[in-house]
């Protein structure tokens, strides 16, 4: 690979055409061989992520942020754990520790708050969940739960399988 940033122990040692990536941090992007544009930082951040040739542009900024990533794209992590158990998710953003931190295949999720939508499993791949989350905790409980909108803390956090939800309010939806 080519314009490549990599600092620290087993950073990027997989990288073979992957270009435009940047790692700091114990095994930051280290199974990456071809994806390109992903920014890691912290360790174990985007540790297994290997998108193909010309895919990426994964943002994971955190301990074990998107550890699980393999092909998942387009993804914004930020915070300690924040989507460490997606796998093939795209165009999510988690900002807060523990944000999104289940969900392995859905897409187009925003969690912003420590622990919001961090039950969030689409089961499958390509799922389009849609769900937005903002304050702490707040749909903490959906799992397949999708196109939820639910702003304020422990919002929705009773909300499992529910669609289509709009809960603004501290508790609002809640246990």
């Amino acid at each position: 690979g080519v314009q490549n940033t990599l600092i620290g122990g087993l950073v990027g040692d997989a990288l073979t055409t992957g270009e435009n990536n940047t790692a700091l941090g114990f095994d930051a992007l280290g199974t990456n061989q071809t994806g390109d544009r992903n920014t890691a930082i912290g360790a174990n951040a985007l540790a297994t992520s290997n998108a193909a040739d010309n895919n990426g542009d994964n943002v994971a900024v955190g301990y074990n942020t998107g550890a699980s990533i393999t092909t998942g794209t387009q993804n914004v992590l930020l915070g300690n754990y924040a989507g460490d158990g997606m796998q093939v998710g795209q165009q999510n953003i988690a900002i807060g520790s523990f944000a999104l931190s289940a969900d392995d295949a859905g897409d187009y999720s925003v969690a912003i708050g420590t622990f919001a939508l961090s039950a969030q499993n689409a089961g499958s791949d390509g799922v389009d969940m849609y769900n937005t989350a903002v304050g702490h905790s707040a749909g903490a409980s959906v799992t397949t739960g999708s196109k939820n909108t639910l702003i304020g803390s422990l919002t929705g956090d009773a909300l499992t399988e529910g669609e289509k939800n709009v809960a603004i309010g501290y508790a609002a939806l809640g246990s």
